[in-house]
């Protein structure tokens, strides 16, 4: 009976992680690192991405797309405790950044280039909202260190670390491509091969001294499993 009630749990277990909705679209969600000349050409690269008949939309994010551990305690807004040291998990983002991880919007809007203000906006999640205490956030004056920042769009909460981690407060803001940063595409279901051989194509014209490596986000949150999923095998 106790092996029986065992099993029943862990499949239930695997059955959660596997079927869970995170919050964002881990289907036909592609990336790769911003390496070489890649870091340069980013815009053009996106443009060239952007005309391939199976790409839908084309970001960039400072940290895999399901997978950011990073963190910082430098924020501070009105009425904020001064003791406390609240830890938000930062990341910088693209145009088109939810769009491209299929989020939704609880409030405001996503960066566009028709707000050159945005340079200096936020969007945060609703995780972020509760330990703000804002009742309407859009808008408001924070502080990031020395910088004051406003935010401009509230976000759902996604999960963007594993289903083993608590969702953390994020703040996501505008630009910051790095050399260890990703490249998030979009790509439409059913045109997989093809695409990934234009996508391949643009990068090797655009980066030929570095080889065109790619992960599926799908893939990489399996991979975060693999202890759940071995223990299910096993029981």
């Amino acid at each position: 009976v106790i092996l029986i009630v065992g099993m029943i749990i862990i499949y239930r277990q695997v059955g959660f992680v596997q079927n869970k909705n995170l919050g964002f679209d881990r289907e036909n969600l592609v990336y790769f690192p911003i390496e070489g000349e890649l870091f340069k050409k980013f815009d053009l690269l996106k443009e060239k991405l952007g005309q391939v008949a199976g790409v839908k939309h084309v970001s960039h994010m400072t940290a895999t797309p399901a997978s950011n551990g990073n963190g910082t305690e430098g924020i501070t807004w009105p009425g904020s405790d001064p003791n406390a040291q609240v830890r938000f998990t930062p990341v910088g983002v693209g145009y088109d950044f939810t769009k491209t991880m299929n989020l939704k919007m609880a409030g405001g809007r996503d960066f566009s280039k028709n707000f050159p203000t945005d340079s200096s906006g936020v969007i945060v999640n609703k995780t972020a909202v509760k330990v703000m205490g804002f009742k309407d956030p859009v808008g408001h004056e924070i502080n990031w260190g020395k910088s004051k920042i406003h935010i401009v769009g509230v976000l759902k909460d996604f999960h963007y670390q594993s289903l083993h981690t608590a969702i953390r407060p994020l703040i996501a803001y505008l630009g910051a491509r790095e050399p260890q940063g990703s490249v998030v595409v979009r790509i439409q279901a059913g045109k997989t091969p093809e695409t990934l051989a234009a996508m391949e194509r643009i990068c090797q014209k655009l980066n030929p001294n570095v080889p065109f490596t790619y992960a599926f986000t799908d893939q990489e949150e399996a991979r975060q499993y693999q202890s759940e999923q071995g223990v299910g095998k096993l029981a």
